[in-house]
């Protein structure tokens, strides 16, 4: 999970995970308007 403008600062997916600026939060969080996520599910 990263705000949208931190990742604009970073350019990419990429070069945010590597700079430490993703975030993995559990399933309990309260989405906030401007955040960019990915989520995963195991089937």
């Amino acid at each position: 999970m990263i705000v949208w403008d931190e990742l604009l600062e970073a350019g990419s997916w990429a070069s945010a995970k590597a700079a430490g600026r993703i975030r993995l939060e559990g399933k309990d969080y309260h989405v906030a308007d401007g955040d960019v996520l990915e989520i995963r599910f195991n089937v």
